[in-house]
């Protein structure tokens, strides 16, 4: 009998890894075009870029995070875009009012909208563009201090929030409504803007930031 021809096992070579180019990142004042254009990449960029604001999308970041990381919010410049509805109140008494629960759904479409996007695919972006977010922070005040720990602080801020059972009575003594309970009125103004949040709404937002929260700390 005539013997088989040996098998030749053939091994193909595995092609050698090309390695990505490094990005080349804008200045900070020419920034708002390179990292919107990738938010816009997201699976729900068309949504997000609807809620964030179209200028000084770093800076007005950073200040933010720095605001809610010692329980505050900016006055001017947020890097969301303001909500054009108003809050819905009930008159109960002479200058006594009661919020009405569908003042939540003000927000609804903002914390779906944030809770929406994938962190595993928004924290390479915050990485990409971290020195331009830490040069603005220098710009602040602060040049030696690390922003991921400001930004770590913001979020423990937010999760770690208390919360007060509504509905909730107001009193309007000038422009705006302050809470007629005086324990919730001396809470921070982080505080006080989840409550106007809704606890839905709130507590979808701790959720999320949660996730953030690990990937960052995980660095």
């Amino acid at each position: 009998d005539a013997t088989p021809p040996p098998v030749v096992e053939i091994i193909e070579a595995e092609p050698t890894p090309v390695p990505e180019a490094p990005v080349e990142l804008p200045g900070l004042n020419d920034s708002d075009a390179f990292v919107l254009a990738r938010m816009s990449a997201f699976e729900t960029g068309a949504a997000l870029l609807n809620l964030v604001t179209s200028e000084e999308v770093l800076r007005r970041f950073v200040v933010f995070v720095d605001n809610v990381a010692e329980g505050n919010l900016p006055q001017l410049d947020y890097p969301i875009r303001r909500l054009q509805q108003n809050i819905a109140v009930r008159e109960v008494d002479t200058n006594l009012y009661e919020m009405q629960t569908v003042s939540y759904q003000r927000y609804t479409a903002l914390i779906d909208g944030l809770a929406a996007v994938d962190p595993d695919v928004a924290v390479p972006l915050y990485r990409l563009v971290k020195p331009l977010l830490q040069e603005a922070y220098a710009e602040i005040g602060y040049p030696n201090r690390d922003f991921d720990a400001t930004l770590l602080r913001a979020i423990d801020t937010v999760i770690n929030a208390r919360s007060a059972e509504g509905p909730f009575q107001l009193v309007k003594p000038r422009v705006m409504y302050l809470y007629a309970d005086s324990e919730i009125e001396s809470y921070s103004p982080v505080e006080k803007q989840l409550l106007r949040m809704g606890p839905q709404n709130a507590e979808k937002l701790k959720l999320a930031l949660a996730q953030y929260r690990e990937r960052l700390a995980a660095r």
